[in-house]
C-alpha cells in the first residue's frame, strides 16, 4: 500500500472515532459540530475557540486532522514512551535510589570518602539516565518544555549535579569549595519532584481501591467520557499546552452540567415572542426578581399551641440523628406529624417570612396527618413525622442550609415534601397496583403511581379554602413552591434510584478537573467545579440536592442507631409481608421481599443496606461531609443483623 493510501486510511480511522466521540460530546453550548469541527454561534461562553479536534485527536493515539501541527511518526512513540506508567515509575525509583545515595555521601561524607571515585561513577551512571530523560522531552516538547517552571527546576539540578561530579572526578581539591558543598546538597532537591509523581501514583490508587471496595458501582456514559478526558489531563504533556487544558476542563464542566443538549430560546422580534412562550408551556427566559436572601436572624416567634413541658423537651434534641420519633408519638398521642412541623415552621420563622397563614397551615397539617392509615405497619404518620425529623436533621446538623445556600422558601419546600410524600398511602407498593390494574395505575400510566397520587392529593386538600394557607403568597411565588414540592415528592420513588444516585454523582464528584498541584487533596471532600465557600447557588444543584436530601430522609431508617433502624425494620418487613399474604391469595406473583416463608428479615436488611443504602450516604457524603455519622451507624447495623443471621443459622 502506497505511503499517500495510507495516509488517507489512517485519516479515515480517525474521522469515524472523532464521528463516534463527537456524538457523545454533542454540541459546545450553542455551537454545532459539524465535519468534527466547532461553529461558533454568538454568546458561547466557556473558553473561546475550542478546537474538538485537538481534543480527540489526543484521545485517538495523539494524531490530527487537517491540523497544522501534526506530530510525526517518531514524536509520537517518544511521547508514548514517555507517557508509559513503567517507565514514570522506573525514573521515581532512580530518583529515589539516587536521592538515598546522595544523603548518604552527604551524612558519612568521611566514611565514604575512600570510595569517592566508584560512588562519583555510579551518581554519573544516575545522572546519565536523568539527562537522556531530559533530552527525549525536549525533542518531543522543543521550548515548550521550559515552559513549566518545575522543569526549569529538574534541569538545573542536573546540570548543577553533573558539574559537581564531574568536577570531583577531574579534581578531588575541589571538594572542600564551599560552593560545591552547597551543589551537593542542591541534589537532594530532585526528590520534590519525586513527590509529585507519588502523589498522582497515591491519589490513583484510592480511586481504584474506592471502587474495588464499592458493593454498587455506579457509572454511566458521562462519566466514561469526562475519566476518558481526565485522563488526558493526567498526561504530562498537557503542561505544555495550557489553551487544550481550559478546552478540555470546560468540556467536563458542560458535561457534568448536563448542559450538552441545552437549547437556549430567545425571541429577538417581539412579534415572536407569544409563540414561542406557548410552544415552550410558558418557559421562555425572563427577566426574573432577585430571590430574597435568607433570613439569618430568626424572629422568636410563639409557637402556635403550647405542647407541654414534656414534648418541647423532646423537640429540644429533634436536630439529632438519634432522636426516637416513636416517643416523641406516644408523647403527643399520634400528633408526631403535625406537632414536629409546625415547631419547625414556628423556628424558621416560615410563617412571617413566606406569609404563610398559621391557622390554615394547622388545618392543612392535619389533615394530612388523618389522610395517613393507622393500620398501615409502616407507611402511616409516624413514618411522615420521622421524614420530617431527618429532613431537619439535615438542614441543620449536616449544615445544608449553608452549603445549598437554600432560601427560606426552599426550606418551607423541604418540610411541606416530607410531611406529605407518602399522604393516603395504602400500604401497597406501585408493582402490586399495577400488576392489579388499580385505577391509580391507569390514572397515572403506571408511572410513579404512588408519588403522584400522594403529591396531587395533597395538592387537592391545599386547594380547600380552610386549608389554603398560601392564599397570600404571589402566584408566581405559588408556582416555583408547587413545581419543588412536586420534584422533592416524586425524587421519593425508588424506581428512580440508580438513575439519580448516578446523576447526583455524576454533578457534585470531586473526581473531575485536576489541578496542577496538590489542591485536590485539600479539596477533596468538598466541591471541585462550581462549588466554593459560598456554597451552592445554582438553582438546578440546588433542586438536586433537595431531592437528595428527600430520598435519604425517606429510605435512611438503617442509618439510624440500632433501636430505631430495628424497629423500623420490622415494620416495613411486616407490611411488606401483608401485601404477599394478599398477592398469594389472588394467585399473583409475589414481589420481591414479600414472601414470609422465604424472605430472611436479618439478611434482606444486610443486602438492602449495601445495595442502597450504604452508596446512598457515602454519595450525599460528597456534599453534606457530617452525615459520616449515618456511615458509622449503617456499619454497626450491618454487623448486629450478621449476628441475628448467624444465631438464626445456629438455632
Amino acid at each position: 500500500m502506497s505511503e499517500q493510501n495510507s495516509q488517507s486510511l489512517r485519516i479515515s480511522k480517525t474521522r469515524s472515532k472523532t464521528r463516534r466521540i463527537s456524538q457523545i460530546l454533542g454540541n459546545k453550548n450553542e455551537g454545532v459540530v459539524f465535519n468534527y469541527q466547532t461553529v461558533d454561534h454568538q454568546e458561547t461562553k466557556g473558553p473561546s475557540n475550542i478546537k474538538l479536534e485537538d481534543i480527540l485527536c489526543v484521545v485517538f493515539n495523539y494524531q490530527t486532522v487537517d491540523h497544522q501541527e501534526t506530530k510525526g511518526p517518531s514524536n509520537i512513540k517518544l511521547e508514548d514512551i514517555l507517557s508509559n506508567k513503567l517507565i514514570a515509575g522506573f525514573l521515581s525509583l532512580l530518583i529515589i535510589i539516587y536521592t538515598i545515595l546522595v544523603i548518604i555521601r552527604i551524612s558519612f561524607e568521611t566514611e565514604t570518602d575512600v570510595y569517592s571515585t566508584e560512588l562519583d561513577i555510579l551518581e554519573l551512571v544516575f545522572l546519565s539516565f536523568f539527562i537522556v530523560e531530559v533530552l527525549l522531552r525536549v525533542l518531543v516538547y522543543r521550548l515548550l518544555y521550559f515552559k513549566y517552571i518545575w522543569n526549569i527546576f529538574d534541569v538545573i539540578i542536573i546540570a548543577v549535579c553533573l558539574i559537581v561530579i564531574i568536577s570531583s572526578l577531574v579534581n578531588s581539591n575541589i571538594t572542600q569549595n564551599q560552593a560545591f558543598k552547597l551543589g551537593k546538597i542542591l541534589r537532594i532537591f530532585r526528590l520534590f519532584l519525586m513527590f509529585r509523581k507519588i502523589n498522582i501514583i497515591k491519589k490513583y490508587k484510592e480511586k481504584i481501591s474506592k471502587r474495588k471496595s464499592a458493593v454498587v458501582n455506579l457509572s454511566s456514559p458521562s462519566e466514561k467520557v469526562i475519566e476518558i478526558l481526565t485522563s488526558v489531563l493526567e498526561m504530562e504533556w498537557i503542561i505544555y499546552h495550557s489553551s487544550l487544558k481550559a478546552d478540555i476542563e470546560w468540556c467536563i464542566y458542560m458535561i457534568k452540567e448536563q448542559k450538552i443538549y441545552q437549547t437556549n430560546i430567545r425571541a429577538d422580534k417581539e412579534e415572536f415572542r407569544d409563540f414561542v412562550n406557548w410552544a415552550v408551556n410558558g418557559q421562555l427566559d425572563e427577566i426574573e426578581e432577585e430571590t430574597p436572601a435568607k433570613t439569618d436572624t430568626f424572629i422568636k416567634v410563639v409557637a402556635t399551641e403550647n405542647y407541654g413541658s414534656e414534648i418541647e423537651s423532646l423537640l429540644a434534641d429533634s436536630h439529632k440523628w438519634d432522636f426516637d420519633i416513636f416517643r416523641f408519638d406516644k408523647a403527643t398521642e399520634g400528633r408526631s406529624l403535625e406537632i414536629i412541623t409546625d415547631h419547625l415552621f414556628s423556628l424558621y420563622n416560615l410563617y412571617l417570612t413566606q406569609s404563610f397563614d398559621s391557622m390554615r397551615f394547622l388545618n392543612f397539617i392535619r389533615g394530612i396527618q388523618l389522610g395517613y392509615h393507622k393500620e398501615n405497619l409502616y407507611h402511616n404518620s409516624i413514618h411522615a413525622a420521622d421524614v420530617v425529623q431527618s429532613y431537619y436533621y439535615f438542614l441543620s446538623s449536616c449544615q445544608a442550609i449553608d452549603i445549598c445556600q437554600l432560601m427560606d422558601s426552599d426550606i418551607a419546600v423541604c418540610l411541606i415534601s416530607a410531611a406529605i410524600h407518602d399522604y393516603d398511602h395504602p400500604g401497597l407498593n406501585n408493582i402490586y397496583l399495577i400488576n392489579t390494574s388499580n385505577s391509580l395505575a391507569i390514572t397515572y400510566n403506571d408511572k410513579s403511581v404512588l408519588e403522584n397520587f400522594h403529591v396531587a392529593s395533597a395538592f387537592k386538600l391545599l386547594g380547600e379554602e380552610k386549608n389554603n394557607f398560601m392564599e397570600k403568597v404571589q402566584r408566581e411565588e405559588k408556582k416555583k413552591i408547587r413545581f419543588k414540592i412536586i420534584s422533592l415528592v416524586l425524587a421519593t420513588d425508588f424506581a428512580r434510584h440508580f438513575n439519580d444516585l448516578g446523576k447526583f454523582q455524576l454533578r457534585f464528584s470531586s473526581s473531575g478537573v485536576k489541578d496542577d498541584d496538590d489542591k485536590l487533596l485539600v479539596m477533596e471532600r468538598k466541591f471541585q467545579l462550581r462549588f466554593s465557600s459560598s456554597g451552592v447557588k445554582d438553582d438546578d444543584d440546588k433542586l438536586l440536592a433537595m431531592e437528595m436530601m428527600m430520598h435519604a430522609s425517606d429510605v435512611g431508617n438503617p442509618s439510624r442507631p440500632w433501636k430505631l433502624c430495628y424497629e423500623w425494620a420490622t415494620n416495613v418487613m411486616n407490611e411488606f409481608f401483608a401485601q404477599g399474604d394478599k398477592e398469594r391469595d389472588m394467585g399473583l406473583q409475589i414481589s420481591n421481599l414479600c414472601d414470609r416463608f422465604t424472605v430472611s428479615i436479618p439478611k434482606s436488611q444486610i443486602g438492602f443496606t449495601e445495595l442502597f443504602i450504604e452508596p446512598t450516604f457515602h454519595v450525599l457524603e460528597m456534599l453534606l461531609p457530617n452525615v459520616n455519622e449515618n456511615l458509622k451507624y449503617i456499619t454497626e447495623n450491618k454487623e448486629y443483623w450478621k449476628e441475628i443471621l448467624e444465631n438464626n443459622k445456629s438455632n
